[in-house]
């Protein structure tokens, strides 16, 4: 009985270190490429010869943000002959009267401005349903794509398109920066791990020649590229993955630019958070069971499809994680009661591998591009690799439950992450849902303090201090949400959708608003006749 128990602390710790090497593997490669300099090549385009782009801004009930993205995409530099805007609203609310006024003056003060803006009857297949449905509209060769909460630079298109420099680069992502990292703890935990992935695993990918994930918004796509590929799939909740891979499979490739930032907002709630780390992990999951398999029948390289397998398959180890913690809180009783297993117990500790590993990967940007000496940098990684992995503890049964969904096909749910947190109309505080997701901490919560008090009858200090680290990421992110939900005044909570798991993106007209003589909104119908979109 105990046996069976311990043989599965030790393949989960097993799965964990694996992924942990591949980690580690991406740190080298990473740093290696900083030493040696190596960055992407670029072939100059004369200005004159600048091809045709098509801006896309998905939004939803984006009421707050929507002046701010508008703004900011109105004054990228680019021959206005060549470049076409395209709002894809599938907005609920008041967002499209607002979106519809601050047109009018764009269109005023910018009648050169070709800007459309495209809104769904229903959201049917969500942000990649609005952005399949756009597709017989785009005029551009390229497409660039910015979510609600990203301000674009004005040299955005300039600087990146150059980076197309063979008919083989089928995206160019540009590097996340945060405009709101220092709000919180909660905000700098959030740039410590993003930080990590979009430097050292994104560039570490990019320059060993693994596949890499165009990461959603900040990027621009060669738009031949993702026709070949299939176009944007609604199956998944990680439209952007599932479309990086199968494009990738095809023999493109994807440009990592590292020094060219694009800033975007950190969720500033810990509901915010949760919201969307749930929808990343059951996607990234959902896209590994679609695709793994056929990846591996690809003639690829072993050391692709081994860095992909890890990639697919990271929701997995938040869930092997949650096993490991359960089975090690009752170790103490285990050896107790059959201390002839202790040998293979210590086996275990290959698990502390995590630590360097996250320092390496995740500590890298924080040594890299934070301000001050090097020694007030490398002290500061101390409390933040604690407040991380604490975090990533506490979020271990909801993405579990997140897995899980994914493996047993639960038909998806987008719930729209809070945004706007950097404008003064949302300082405000507001009352959140609470997803169901959230009260299984409850209960890891009161067997982590169970599993304390044995550790101390049983006198395993280092566990205690473990299990502490655990427990802080429980109570941090449980309570903050509880708190959310109930210790705020009240206000509209976040809005959520869902669709059947068969649900397809063709079918549903476009509409493009228009502003009247007399100042009012009206729907235009935009999709020619017989064409579904």
């Amino acid at each position: 009985m105990l046996l069976p128990l311990i043989v599965t602390l030790l393949f989960v710790t097993l799965v964990n270190t694996v992924f942990q090497l591949t980690q580690f593997d991406l740190a080298y490669r990473y740093w290696r490429s900083v030493w040696k300099k190596q960055k992407p090549t670029t072939r100059p385009i004369d200005r004159e010869q600048l091809p045709a782009v098509t801006i896309q801004l998905p939004m939803f009930n984006e009421s707050i943000i929507a002046p701010r993205i508008l703004e900011a995409v109105s004054r990228i530099d680019y021959p206005r002959d060549r470049l076409q805007i395209q709002i894809l609203d599938d907005s609920t609310d008041h967002s499209p009267e607002i979106i519809a006024r601050i047109l009018e003056e764009l269109r005023q003060s910018q009648p050169e401005l070709n800007i459309e803006y495209l809104h769904r009857t229903d959201r049917q297949g969500f942000k990649a349903g609005a952005l399949q449905a756009a597709m017989p509209l785009v005029t551009g060769e390229f497409i660039a794509i910015f979510d609600a909460d990203f301000i674009p630079q004005p040299d955005f298109l300039t600087h990146l398109l150059p980076y197309f420099d063979s008919p083989e680069v089928a995206v160019v992502q540009s590097r996340w920066g945060h405009l709101n990292a220092h709000d919180s703890v909660l905000t700098q935990a959030q740039q410590f791990f993003l930080d990590g992935h979009h430097s050292v695993e994104q560039n570490g990918r990019n320059r060993a020649g693994y596949f890499i994930t165009f990461n959603g918004t900040a990027g621009i796509w060669r738009r031949s590229a993702m026709e070949a590929a299939g176009g944007w799939s609604a199956d998944t909740l990680v439209e952007d993955l599932d479309l990086s891979y199968r494009t990738q499979s095809l023999g493109y490739r994807i440009v990592y630019v590292e020094d060219y930032v694009t800033p975007g907002e950190l969720p500033n709630s810990v509901s915010g958070l949760r919201v969307q780390l749930f929808r990343w992990f059951k996607g990234n999951a959902q896209v590994g069971l679609k695709i793994l398999g056929k990846v591996w029948q690809q003639p690829l390289p072993l050391s692709v499809k081994i860095h992909a397998t890890a990639q697919l398959f990271a929701p997995f180890t938040m869930l092997s994680s949650l096993v490991m913690l359960l089975i090690t809180g009752a170790l103490p009783l285990i050896l107790h009661a059959a201390p002839e297993h202790a040998d293979l117990v210590k086996l275990c500790y290959m698990g502390f591998v995590w630590v360097p590993a996250v320092l390496l990967v995740y500590g890298t940007p924080r040594i890299r591009f934070d301000e001050g000496p090097w020694y007030i940098r490398l002290a500061r990684l101390v409390p933040r690799t604690f407040v991380f992995m604490a975090m990533m503890t506490g979020l271990s049964c909801q993405s579990s439950i997140a897995v899980l969904e994914a493996v047993f096909k639960r038909a998806n749910q987008w719930v729209v992450t809070p945004k706007g947190f950097s404008q003064q109309s949302s300082k405000k505080k507001v009352r959140r849902k609470l997803a169901w997701y959230v009260w299984p901490d409850a209960f890891v919560i009161l067997y982590l303090m169970a599993s304390i008090v044995i550790a101390w009858k049983f006198n395993f200090q280092a566990l205690m201090v473990i299990e502490a680290t655990w427990l802080v990421g429980y109570l941090w992110l449980f309570g903050g949400a509880v708190w959310e939900a109930y210790g705020t005044p009240a206000a509209p909570s976040i809005v959520k959708t869902s669709q059947p798991e068969n649900a397809t993106v063709e079918g549903r007209a476009l509409v493009e608003y228009g502003v009247n003589s007399e100042g009012r909104s009206e729907s235009v119908t935009t999709a020619p006749a017989g064409a579904t979109l």
